[in-house]
């Protein structure tokens, strides 16, 4: 798989030689594949959540995504989608079982962060599951509404600014 747009590679803590994540911006239907594969073993298979609501509305031709490649296999990945004229939504964060705790959902969030000011944009929104309050916090992220149930897990509004 050819990456067009690597933007760079984050050797990972195993300290297994030659290993590194590569950080690819999505842009074309192929690459968009990966990010799908993602989902889907990380959220439909796992967490049982059937594929016409993992896949909504939001996937559209305005989404951008971001996939985490391990030597071309897909392991981690984002979705981004405008909501205002100055913010951006950052959504479906998924990393592969496998690859949790080394760091790669730091990666996948400061990358979508840079490629969202490079847009033009100066706000980031996400719905944060309620177990994974702190770890947005300690990217920044600030508790901007009460949780809201979802259909399948309680989310937490936050936001932060950029810049």
């Amino acid at each position: 798989m050819a990456c067009e747009k690597l933007l760079n590679e984050i050797p990972l803590t195993d300290g297994a030689e030659g290993y590194a994540i590569q950080v690819l911006r999505a842009t074309k239907l192929w690459q968009q594949a990966g990010a799908y594969y993602v989902r889907i073993h990380g959220m439909n298979r796992q967490h049982r959540i059937p594929l016409e609501r993992e896949f909504d509305e939001h996937d559209g031709p305005d989404t951008r995504y971001l996939v985490l490649l391990d030597q071309d296999y897909p392991v981690g990945t984002c979705r981004l989608f405008p909501v205002a004229a100055d913010a951006m939504e950052i959504g479906r964060v998924v990393v592969l079982e496998n690859y949790r705790g080394r760091g790669l959902g730091k990666l996948l969030i400061r990358e979508a962060e840079k490629w969202i000011a490079e847009l033009g944009y100066s706000r980031v929104i996400l719905e944060s599951r309620d177990v994974a309050v702190s770890f947005y916090e300690k990217l920044g992220y600030l508790v901007i509404g009460d949780p809201v149930q979802g259909e399948t897990f309680l989310c937490v509004p936050m936001e932060k600014k950029l810049g």
